[in-house]
């Protein structure tokens, strides 16, 4: 039974989670590491991730996420609470941002945020006291008046009012209790400057006096406190006292352990360790211990208890679980989520979308990430880790077999070539099985792969690091061949990228040396007949912007855009390369505030896709994300952290869901997407969607119309035949704001849809029903 209750929150959350309108943004966060957790009114439980937050309905199972933009405002989550009498969640975050929900009403206090405070502000931990908030900081305590929704009083511990650390705060009926990095410090209640430091005294009668004590615990009999030796979470001690006793006493028996939290309640102190939970009574009686129970794991990060009696878990690695520890009942709310927020590199092919989590250093040194890659295939994630025990190291580039679209290929920085196949990690390629060498590199052998990419014929393109065969083919026969470009490219030099392109021209990135192009001719086996050129940054040999290059992309018209270090370039008649012709790349030229400039000339441009309408999707180092005009001349979009959910402006990869049309950013922070109004196109339009349909009163997005052909015209009139708006398609998909051309919203009725393609050679009629 308990299986089939899993089941239903997944589905419950599935279907949520792929619900998203035109103009919409989702996130793609992991919710297995969850960090904090919260009991709400109505039975639900609030849960913390360090990137969002959700809610489990215990009543109906489902699930609600919350992330910036939809519900929160920021990103870095450190901690929350609930706060039953104000019917309020509070939200703290690692920059010093608050968030306050209340009544499904997001309030904002970011007066600390812009504060001028040098230092650290982040949000350790929140308690309630009469209409208020405390939230220990890292410089001190700051109060938050839930009435007024503003910053009421901020506490300085520290001598003259210095900055400390503050992990946690609460109170006994006489005392303030701060657990600090450097001791515990307590105020009376009856004091009213409590944010004068003097009101503070440092308590002098700890076995360590200037330990940094994590967590402190009060019930109306003892005070608990978990010590943190050395900075070190394996190696913590709790301590307590009797409320009106003097005398701290160590416990013995969880004395320099991994402990993970401490819970206490009127009648049982509960220790959360690395594996297993315990509980006793106050007295130190064991009552229970749980290694895990029926499958759920009980390794909670922090634990509450709800009013039914259940037991909460936040845990590190299994998200969120609750138990009453009887009956054998448990539940697991496992979210549909990526296994880590760790991305590089992305490749979409329709509804499947693949995530390479590892990572290098701008220098191309090892980050030594080992997170492996993540699918989202028909919205349900599938993670290596889940589906393999092979852990490759710093996986860098994932490309998707347009002929086949459950086979993927990644590659390893360390270990070589990994070949998936319906979710399981097949075979790794590396110098015992391929045409791959063994590299000395970093102090250490290894065999890397940094980039992947399928021709349209199905043979996979890689290229190895450090290597003087630097691209290496694996055909559709399963053989392999390698290329060596000796006067072009050496062993020194290292491959970033490698992209096919619809010609059959293999395009090989260079970093710091260009791009060299490799033409086959079709036959891949014989190379006498093989050209290849590298272009640079020289006029007549390329004009590259700059000889650093890191994305490349081939739009709907055959042509390459190039991402540099300077901008984007664009080679018009890429066929001309290996012609005696003119073939340099051209940048394009802009007015701006009515000076010419080239277009991005200063962003270095990590990533570039193509949408439906053959525009642009340009994603850069510092800058967010931009959309540009099919010929780039227009900036019709602007993604960045300040305006968007964009989790950061520092990108490295975007990539579309043609399908659909949402787009997909790889963050420094993770991955978040954006539904466009683009998708494939459809000449013949057999199967034209209008969504939502009717409109309803309540509902004020915009109408889509999907299925059509490229740059189809449509025009929607009422019955009498009277225009009420015309556009034309993005791709297969046109979108309408659902008002007249003056603004107003149409009246109660059925509205005409027509629709053709660019020469009138294929049209479809179809209807729209409005209710006011």
């Amino acid at each position: 039974m308990k299986k089939i209750f899993i089941l239903l929150i997944s589905l419950l959350s599935l279907q949520a989670y792929s619900q998203l309108g035109v103009g919409k943004w989702r996130e793609h966060f992991p919710y297995r590491n969850t960090i904090d957790v919260c009991v709400g009114n109505n039975d639900i439980i609030y849960c913390a991730t360090p990137f969002s937050v959700f809610s489990f309905n215990k009543t109906d199972n489902s699930v609600e996420r919350f992330f910036k933009g939809n519900g929160l405002s920021d990103t870095d989550v450190t901690a929350i609470n609930y706060s039953h009498a104000d019917q309020t969640l509070v939200v703290g975050y690692q920059n010093g941002n608050i968030d306050v929900v209340h009544r499904g009403k997001l309030i904002n206090i970011s007066e600390l945020l812009t504060s001028d405070i040098l230092a650290n502000k982040e949000v350790n931990e929140i308690y309630f006291d009469q209409n208020r908030a405390y939230l220990s900081c890292g410089f001190g305590i700051v109060v938050v008046d839930l009435k007024k929704m503003e910053i009421a009083d901020t506490y300085y511990l520290g001598e003259n009012a210095s900055y400390i650390v503050v992990n946690d705060f609460e109170k006994t009926t006489d005392h303030w209790y701060a657990a600090t990095e450097n001791g515990i410090y307590r105020a009376s209640t009856n004091s009213a400057f409590l944010s004068n430091s003097t009101a503070w005294t440092k308590l002098d009668n700890l076995p360590n006096n200037d330990a940094n004590i994590k967590e402190v615990d009060i019930n109306s009999q003892y005070i608990y406190l978990l010590e943190d030796n050395e900075h070190d979470v394996t190696n913590r001690t709790v301590i307590y006292k009797n409320i009106t006793d003097t005398t701290w006493t160590t416990w013995d028996q969880y004395s320099n352990k991994f402990i993970r939290t401490i819970f206490l309640t009127e009648d049982q102190i509960s220790i959360s360790q690395w594996s297993s939970f315990y509980r006793f009574e106050l007295n130190h009686v064991e009552t229970s211990h749980h290694w895990g129970y029926h499958d759920l794991l009980t390794q909670g990060n922090e634990i509450v208890q709800d009013q039914d009696g259940w037991y909460w878990f936040a845990n590190g690695n299994t998200g969120l679980g609750g138990t009453k520890f009887k009956n054998g009942i448990s539940q697991t709310v496992n979210l549909n989520s990526p296994y880590a927020a760790n991305a590089r590199s992305i490749d979409a092919y329709n509804n499947n979308i693949w995530i390479a989590s590892g990572g290098v250093s701008g220098a191309y040194v090892s980050s030594w990430k080992s997170k492996g890659v993540y699918g989202l295939v028909d919205e349900e994630w599938h993670n290596s880790k889940d589906f393999s025990d092979l852990v490759p190291v710093d996986i860098l580039d994932v490309t998707i077999n347009p002929l086949n679209n459950s086979e993927v290929y990644a590659g390893s920085w360390h270990e070589g070539l990994i070949h998936i196949n319906n979710y399981t990690i097949e075979t790794i390629f590396d110098e015992t099985n391929s045409t791959l060498e063994e590299t000395h590199y970093e102090g250490t052998e290894f065999t890397g792969v940094a980039s992947v990419d399928f021709d349209n014929e199905g043979n996979l393109w890689f290229t190895a690091v450090h290597s003087e065969y630097p691209l290496h083919v694996r055909k559709t026969d399963g053989t392999f061949q390698k290329f060596s470009f000796n006067s072009k490219i050496s062993a020194e030099d290292i491959v970033v990228k490698v992209f096919a392109a619809s010609n059959n021209f293999i395009w090989v990135l260079v970093r710091g040396g260009g791009i060299l192009v490799l033409d086959t001719k079709g036959t891949i086996s014989d190379t006498s007949d093989d050209q290849h050129k590298l272009l640079k940054s020289i006029e007549g040999q390329g004009a590259l912007p700059s000889e650093y290059c890191f994305s490349i992309a081939e739009d709907l018209d055959g042509e390459i855009w190039i991402g540099s270090q300077k901008g984007p370039a664009i080679f018009y008649s890429p066929e001309t390369i290996f012609a005696e012709e003119e073939f340099d790349a051209q940048q394009i030229l802009i007015s701006q505030d009515g000076n010419a400039q080239l277009l991005l000339e200063t962003e270095v441009i990590t990533g570039i896709a193509i949408d439906g309408g053959n525009r642009k999707w340009i994603a850069t180092q510092n800058s967010g994300a931009y959309l540009l005009s099919s010929d780039g001349t227009r900036q019709i979009n602007h993604f960045t952290l300040e305006n968007s959910p964009m989790l950061s402006n520092s990108l490295s990869d975007v990539a579309i869901n043609h399908d659909n049309g949402e787009v997909f950013f790889v963050t420094e922070r993770g991955v978040i997407s954006y539904r466009g109004d683009a998708t494939n196109f459809y000449e013949e339009m057999d199967n034209v969607r209008v969504f939502p349909n009717p409109v309803r009163p309540e509902y004020d997005g915009v109408i889509t119309f999907d299925g059509l052909a490229r740059d189809a015209d449509v025009k929607i009139t009422d019955i009498q035949g009277n225009l009420v708006y015309h556009t034309i398609a993005e791709g297969g998909r046109a979108v309408w704001n659902g008002k007249r051309f003056d603004g107003s919203r149409p009246a109660t009725g059925v509205y005409l849809v027509f629709i053709s393609n660019d020469d009138g050679s294929a049209t479809k009629v179809s209807k729209v029903a409005f209710v006011n």
